[in-house]
């Protein structure tokens, strides 16, 4: 599996990619995702990118020679504005949700994020992240909603996680 960060150069290939990631959400994100952050992501355009706090890092896998998209995240505001994490079903269970979060917070130096408290799969990932949950209050979508934010310490990186798997 490789993660990296999109970045905003190649502004002739942004709407094939943007389509793909917007398809990858509506086909696999389990309608948990709010109208706002989807929105946010179809108006995201790639010299947005180059803003700080905003950012989109896929997962990826190579199958028959092919790149197959497995699950990506997007940022904006450091979370505080959108902060979404898709992985495609069959790739579940395998901590890329995790993966991809802690890339974030590496990246980003800070990374906060919003979770229903009815999505115990999403509140683990970001346990696992190393977030912490800092209060609780009624979300977008009116449900009792985790507000989890990065510690300020020392974070996991994506390849510490990998390394520390391998292990078992």
């Amino acid at each position: 599996m490789k993660i990296r960060v999109i970045e905003p150069g190649n502004a002739d290939k942004w709407p094939k990619l943007k389509q793909m990631l917007l398809r990858f959400v509506t086909k696999y994100g389990d309608g948990r995702i709010t109208t706002d952050a989807f929105d946010r992501l179809a108006k995201l355009a790639p010299e947005h990118l180059r803003r700080r706090g905003t950012q989109i890092v896929t997962a990826t896998v190579s199958v028959d020679g092919k790149k197959r998209l497995v699950g990506f995240s997007f940022v904006s505001d450091f979370g505080r504005e959108t902060c979404i994490v898709i992985v495609h079903p069959d790739y579940r269970k395998q901590e890329i949700g995790t993966k991809l979060l802690l890339e974030q917070t590496s990246r980003l130096g800070q990374l906060m994020c919003q979770v229903a408290l009815d999505n115990a799969a999403s509140i683990q990932m970001c346990f696992k992240a190393g977030l912490v949950a800092a209060h609780m209050s009624d979300g977008p979508t009116g449900k009792p909603t985790f507000h989890f934010e990065s510690r300020p310490v020392a974070v996991k990186t994506a390849q510490s996680l990998t390394k520390g798997s391998q292990r078992r």
